[in-house]
């Protein structure tokens, strides 16, 4: 860009649309946004008020903040932080993974063992980490935890990653 061209720039920056300024200067918006960057120049385009009122329609009407942002040529960080400034929250809906498997849960070997007791069974932890499952069944805490996953899998519940086991004894 020439001086003059960055000396409009800095003009413009105090609140023209960067599209408008990019369309006059015939250079791209990016280009441009980012020249005002190095330059240090603050290019904050304000809201209007059709503006917010978009963003609170796309709320109330449960659009994706994607969608909105593309729809008012904003970023998505700054639609983001203006709709957490407005208290409207865009929740993300838990999407299933890829390959079909509901996603793992990391649980602590106590709420694995909760989980088993929830569903009825006694447990009893013994001294060197074992455990008694209803009176009869020893389990080493591996042991414990892949017979709780085979509970969860026959119910089609997501499957449980136990963080805390301890190191396997050799």
């Amino acid at each position: 860009m020439t001086p003059d061209e960055i000396e409009e720039l800095r003009k413009a920056a105090a609140g023209q649309d960067p599209r408008d300024v990019a369309r006059r200067l015939g250079r791209p918006v990016k280009g441009l946004l980012s020249k005002s960057h190095t330059e240090g120049i603050p290019f904050r385009r304000k809201w209007s008020e059709a503006e917010y009122q978009a963003l609170r329609d796309g709320h109330a009407q449960g659009r994706q903040l994607t969608d909105i942002a593309d729809e008012l040529g904003r970023g998505y960080a700054a639609v983001a932080k203006m709709a957490s400034h407005m208290g409207l929250g865009f929740k993300r809906e838990a999407r299933p993974p890829a390959n079909g498997k509901p996603a793992p849960v990391r649980v602590s070997l106590a709420q694995a063992v909760q989980f088993l007791e929830y569903q009825g069974h006694y447990v009893v932890e013994m001294a060197k980490g074992t455990f008694i499952v209803d009176g009869r069944a020893s389990y080493d805490p591996y042991g414990l935890a892949l017979r709780v996953n085979r509970m969860r899998k026959e119910r089609s519940e997501s499957p449980f990653v136990v963080v805390d086991l301890p190191e396997p004894r050799s």
